[in-house]
C-alpha cells in the first residue's frame, strides 16, 4: 500500500508531486523510487493524487514532447496501477487510458527514439516549469562502445554547483570538454552564459549531442546563448584549435575516470591555458569528478604541476543533488585549476 505518514500542509503535497515528477521524468531506477509523504493521511492511490500525477507529470510530458521511453514509463505505471487496485481505489480514467496506450505499444516500442534510448528531463527549479533541460540518452551504462551516451553524476553535481553560483558563468563564454549528451552545457546556456561551446570526440556522442541541442534547445523561447558543437581530441589538440575555441570558463565533468586519458586531458588543459596566456585573457577552469582512485588525482596533479598548475578543491564530497536527483552515491569533488603558488612559468608537457 502506498500510504504516507502524516505531514505538514497542502504546500507539502505540491512539493511531493514535484518530487515524483523529478523521479519519473528523470528516469529514476524503479528500485530506488521514493514516494514522498502527503498531508492528513492522504494516499497516493486516491483519485486526487492519480489526477495530479496524470496532469502534472504524464500529460505535461506528452504536451512538451519529453516522455521517457515506453519500457521505463510502462513499468512505473504498471506498478502504480497494481497498488491502486490492491488498495481498492477506482482508477482515474485519463490515467488508465494513458496506461493502456503504453501497453498497446509494447515495451520494445521506442517511438522516435533509437533502441535503448530514453528522454531524461532535469528541472532547474520548481516542477513542472519551463526552466528545464531534456536530453536523449542511453538507458545503458555502455552503449556503442562508449560511456559518453548517458549523463554521469559528476555532471549533475557541477550543474548544481553552477545553479548555486551562476555568476561563475553568467555573461561569459563557456567551453566544455567531454560534453557527452550535453546536460551541463545546456544548463550553462539556461543560466545566461554568453556563448556555450560543447566538445567531444566520439562520433556517436557528437551525433546525439547535436540532436539534443537541435531538439530541446533551439526551439525553446528562452534560448539566448548561441551553442556550438566541435569535435576535439584531447591528445592532439593544437594551439590554433584552442585559440579558436577559447572562452572565459573551461568546464569538464567526470573526465578523470580512466588513467589512460590523463595524458590527453593534461595536454588539452595546458593547451587552453597556454592560449589564454598568449592573449592575456583570464581563463577559469573548473572540474567535477567522482573520487574513484586517489592515485589518479596524484597523477593529474603531477602532470599539471609540470606546466605550472595544480588543482584546488572548492567543494569536497558533494551531497546528493537537490535539483538533479540521481541514483549514484559516489563521492564527488569540484575542483578549480589554479597556478602553483611558487609562480612557476607555464612550460611544455
Amino acid at each position: 500500500m502506498i500510504q504516507a505518514p502524516a505531514a505538514a500542509s497542502d504546500a507539502h503535497a505540491d512539493t511531493a508531486v514535484e518530487t515524483v515528477a523529478r523521479q519519473v521524468l528523470g528516469n529514476c531506477p524503479h528500485h530506488l523510487f521514493q514516494w514522498p509523504s502527503l498531508a492528513n493521511d492522504e494516499r497516493w492511490t486516491s483519485l486526487d493524487r492519480q489526477r495530479a500525477i496524470y496532469k502534472n507529470i504524464l500529460k505535461w510530458a506528452a504536451d512538451h514532447h519529453v516522455v521517457p521511453n515506453t519500457k521505463y514509463l510502462s513499468t512505473f505505471l504498471r506498478r502504480y496501477v497494481r497498488v491502486i487496485e490492491e488498495d481498492g481505489e477506482e482508477l482515474d480514467e485519463d490515467l488508465l487510458t494513458f496506461h493502456c496506450d503504453l501497453m498497446g505499444r509494447g515495451a520494445s516500442d521506442s517511438g522516435d527514439l533509437p533502441p535503448d534510448f530514453t528522454l531524461k528531463t532535469y528541472f532547474m527549479d520548481s516542477c513542472v516549469s519551463d526552466n528545464y533541460v531534456t536530453t536523449m540518452e542511453s538507458a545503458n551504462t555502455i552503449s556503442g562502445g562508449t560511456t559518453g551516451l548517458k549523463t554521469w553524476p559528476a555532471s549533475l553535481s557541477m550543474a548544481e554547483y553552477l545553479l548555486i553560483h551562476p555568476d561563475l558563468i553568467r555573461g561569459k563564454a563557456v567551453v566544455e570538454l567531454g560534453s557527452g549528451v550535453g546536460v551541463l552545457g545546456l544548463v550553462c546556456a539556461r543560466l545566461g552564459a554568453a556563448r556555450v561551446t560543447l566538445t567531444d570526440v566520439n562520433a556517436s556522442v557528437l551525433s546525439v549531442l547535436e540532436q539534443n541541442v537541435d531538439r530541446f534547445w533551439k526551439r525553446t523561447a528562452l534560448s539566448a546563448a548561441p551553442i556550438e558543437i566541435h569535435s576535439l581530441d584531447w591528445f592532439t589538440v593544437e594551439d590554433h584549435e584552442a585559440d579558436a575555441l577559447l572562452g572565459d570558463v573551461l568546464l569538464c565533468a567526470d573526465t578523470v575516470y580512466d588513467p589512460d586519458l590523463l595524458p590527453g586531458l593534461a595536454h588539452c588543459l595546458h593547451t587552453f591555458l597556454r592560449a589564454a596566456a598568449r592573449c592575456g585573457r583570464p581563463l577559469a577552469v573548473y572540474m567535477a569528478t567522482a573520487i574513484r582512485r586517489e592515485s589518479t588525482f596524484h597523477d593529474l596533479n603531477d602532470r599539471l604541476r609540470k606546466v605550472g598548475f595544480t588543482y584546488r578543491i572548492i567543494l569536497d564530497d558533494c551531497p546528493p543533488t537537490r535539483f538533479f536527483p540521481d541514483e549514484a552515491v559516489t563521492q564527488i569533488a569540484v575542483l578549480e585549476i589554479v597556478p602553483v603558488s611558487d609562480g612557476k612559468d607555464v612550460g611544455a608537457i
